[in-house]
């Protein structure tokens, strides 16, 4: 890392080109798109609470088991649009599942995941993300 190419961004007349300055976007990155589906799923106890409470205030005669029904389609098919991205032949993601599985939330979440997908029968789903549990089986339990 040079110090001075650092210093030189905030001078107007550094003498760095376009093509020296790399922006990551981390919206595009693997790393990013693990820790969504994880970080979703964990909280999706959180907002079914925060839910609950918001329409309690708004309407006192809503159903409870319709707002959790809603909670979960809301939370599970937001977390998918995440682990989807997930391609196992790329080797970038391959090291962003092994990174997160190193903690047990990820294990836990696509296990709530699939259990979710089996009960409305998106077995689609359930394959991706069995193939990743079998992923982290086969490369971290060895």
């Amino acid at each position: 890392m040079d110090i001075n190419k650092i210093f030189n961004l905030f001078d107007e007349n550094n003498d760095l080109k376009d093509e020296d300055i790399q922006v990551i976007n981390l919206y595009e990155q693997p790393l990013f798109w693990v820790g969504m589906f994880e970080k979703l799923i964990r909280n999706n106890g959180i907002f079914k609470k925060q839910l609950s409470s918001f329409l309690q205030e708004y309407d006192p005669e809503y159903s409870n088991e319709v707002m959790k029904e809603t909670g979960d389609h809301l939370v599970f098919n937001r977390a998918w649009i995440f682990i989807k991205q997930i391609n196992l032949e790329e080797e970038l993601h391959q090291t962003a599942i092994k990174a997160r599985a190193k903690h047990p939330y990820l294990s836990s979440a696509l296990e709530k995941a699939l259990e979710h997908f089996i009960m409305i029968e998106e077995y689609e789903k359930c394959a991706h993300l069995k193939k990743i549990q079998e992923f982290i089986k086969t490369n971290l339990e060895a």
